[in-house]
């Protein structure tokens, strides 16, 4: 059962093991590493996933995804007894009763208060916290809230993590973009990107400030049309080139002809469709694996072959319609370069298909929320 957490600030300094069972760069656990410093502690960084060394006073654990929670747990489970015990993070914070049951230790439920303003030269930043659009598929509400929470004391990192940037007051973003481009660095990535329905002229001439590797925008339900197209064509009549407007079309929660007409949409107006995947919010197998929703027309071969088609670039050479007849494939002419990544990922798919069909893929009515993969 979860209860209020106490959140403990160390009366001593000791040594710490910090480990992400998430693979790539965790900033709330850098975070963590630069209060702790700050406190006289030593840190060390944990190059596994699941499994710790003996010798140290505290133990923390981060996850970003619910997928790497097992990880998590198995390195939870090999602390000795005797230790003090942390966990925390955005996958924590998703399935807390989760990890509790298997690890005795209940995590820290968003972000933590004790380090979350720590200043530091990190890799990413956030400059807000929250999202009040609140989609069914995301679990940002649960984790940072409905309202934006702005941080004007950010410091300037050249990966911006916010939740949704263009829902901060005007003056927040002016003041965001004046310190990343004092900061002088060469790109810029704005990771979560446009909200369509807010993006408007005058924020590309504020972001335009920037260079920016990338205009992010998302086309998730087929009734954002309007905004969509309208957000893309006024990313191109500013001179912004197709393949710096990716635009992730969600997939699996609409019928499969709505999900293809969503992509080609977005080739038509101008982007580049990026294709995520549902998956449930509390999904603990592996990443790779696929789900297919129950309740659509999706099968495992389309959701296996359906991203597959746009992120290897087969529909710069062939209709969608014409790829799937030939058994998701092209038989056509093609650059060397271009044949190698189409093998590459064709090699790759059927290997995915392959495990996934011998797997029950049926769901559960509790498993009803879902999250982008």
């Amino acid at each position: 059962m979860l209860t209020k957490l106490e959140l403990p600030i160390p009366a001593r300094a000791g040594r710490v093991l910090l480990t992400s069972s998430s693979p790539g760069y965790n900033l709330g656990l850098d975070k963590l590493g630069t209060w702790l410093r700050s406190l006289g502690w030593a840190t060390s960084v944990n190059p596994l996933r699941n499994v710790v060394s003996p010798g140290f006073d505290l133990y923390a654990f981060s996850a970003v995804f619910t997928w790497d929670l097992p990880a998590l747990v198995e390195a939870v489970q090999t602390v000795p007894n005797d230790r003090e015990v942390w966990i925390g993070g955005p996958a924590p914070s998703a399935m807390p009763s989760w990890v509790q049951e298997r690890t005795g230790i209940q995590p820290v439920l968003g972000p933590d208060p004790r380090f979350e303003r720590q200043p530091g030269s990190y890799k990413w930043c956030r400059t807000t916290r929250g999202c009040p659009v609140g989609c069914y598929f995301c679990i940002v509400p649960k984790i940072d809230g409905k309202s934006v929470l702005e941080y004007d004391d950010f410091e300037p990192a050249p990966v911006v993590v916010d939740d949704n940037l263009l829902r901060s007051s005007w003056r927040h973003q002016k003041l965001v973009v004046d310190k990343l481009a004092g900061a002088g660095f060469p790109s810029i990535d704005l990771n979560s990107g446009f909200e369509a329905r807010r993006l408007e002229q005058k924020h590309v001439d504020l972001y335009g400030r920037l260079p920016l590797k990338a205009w992010r925008v998302a086309f998730d339900e087929r009734k954002e049309t309007d905004h969509v197209r309208s957000a893309i064509q006024l990313l191109r009549a500013n001179g912004i080139p197709s393949k710096q407007i990716p635009c992730y079309v969600l997939a699996g929660n609409e019928p499969f002809a709505d999900c293809l007409w969503r992509a080609q949409k977005v080739l038509e107006w101008g982007g580049e469709p990026r294709i995520q995947m549902l998956k449930p919010l509390n999904w603990l197998r592996p990443r790779k694996d696929i789900w297919v929703n129950p309740r659509l027309d999706w099968t495992t071969e389309l959701a296996v072959n359906f991203p597959r088609y746009w992120y290897s670039y087969a529909w710069r050479r062939v209709e969608w319609e014409d790829w799937a007849r030939a058994g998701f494939r092209y038989d056509g002419v093609m650059t060397t370069e271009g044949l190698g990544r189409l093998r590459a990922t064709r090699t790759s798919a059927i290997a995915r298909w392959a495990a996934s069909s011998a797997a029950d893929f049926a769901t559960s009515e509790s498993d009803s929320e879902t999250s982008v993969a």
